[in-house]
This record gives C-alpha cells, structure tokens and sequence, in this order.
C-alpha cells in the first residue's frame, strides 16, 4: 500500500500519550466533485517528550506526500466531453467551435492542489520512498 503522506519529525514525542481521530473535514470536503458526500480526515495530537516542548522551527525534518488532486479536473471534463459529444452528433458544434476545443483541449495544463510546504513528491515505491526518508539513493 502506497501512503499519503510521509513524514520524520523534527522532535521527539510521546506515542502512548499522543491520540488520532477521524473527522470530516469541510476544506477538503468541497474539493469533491460531489460536496454533499462527507471529506473524511485524519486529525493527530502528538504529545511532545519534554525536553522537545515548545515550539520546532519545522515539524518534519523529512516530508514526502503524494500528489494532491486536480484543481481544475471540471474544465478538462468540459472540454473532453464537449468534444466526444460533438463525435457521437456531428452536427453538435460547428468546425469553429470543434477547433477552439481541440485547442483548448492542446493547451489544457493540469492544477493541482498545494500540499504541505516544502513537501517532496512521494514516489510510487515504496523501496524508493524509504530511500528518500533515510536520505540514500537509489544505485
């Protein structure tokens, strides 16, 4: 299984006393294509050891993440529907407007959400995601 998100932190902390939840989370819910359905979320309360109390100038020393969602997947899905649409009824769009899709559809460029900053992009494998974590290569 490939993860979301991973991370070495900065200090140490406590796991025994440290907690997680699920929750629903409204930010992420209405990036949805349907927001109606809940954005479920991990939330985690990490207890720090106390000689690491206060606070870290970074909570990772290490992050990788997986690529977010697209910000602009609708307009792809416009385009690309618009144009197979015009396939199946030839009389649909005109060869003006067929052309401005095509190019609209050649220009598209994907969006995607922002992660967490200063996040790597986490790899496929997951041999190659606990390299990058350990700070080694791949010969």
């Amino acid at each position: 299984q490939n993860p979301i998100f991973w991370a070495v932190l900065r200090g140490r902390c406590l796991p025994k006393q440290s907690c997680w939840k699920l929750i629903t989370s409204d930010t992420f819910r209405l990036r949805q294509r349907n927001p109606g359905s809940p954005g479920p979320a991990l939330a985690i309360m990490l207890c720090k050891h106390q000689e690491h109390h206060g606070n870290w100038p970074e909570c990772f020393s290490t992050c990788l993440q997986h690529r977010l969602m697209l910000r602009n997947y609708e307009e792809l899905e416009d385009i690309v529907e618009a144009l197979q649409s015009d396939e199946d009824d030839t009389l649909r769009l005109s060869a003006e407007e067929r052309r401005k899709l095509q190019e609209q559809l050649a220009e598209w460029k994907e969006e995607r959400f922002e992660g967490y900053p200063g996040a790597r992009l986490l790899p496929r494998s997951l041999d190659q995601a606990a390299l990058q974590m350990s700070g080694m290569k791949k010969p």
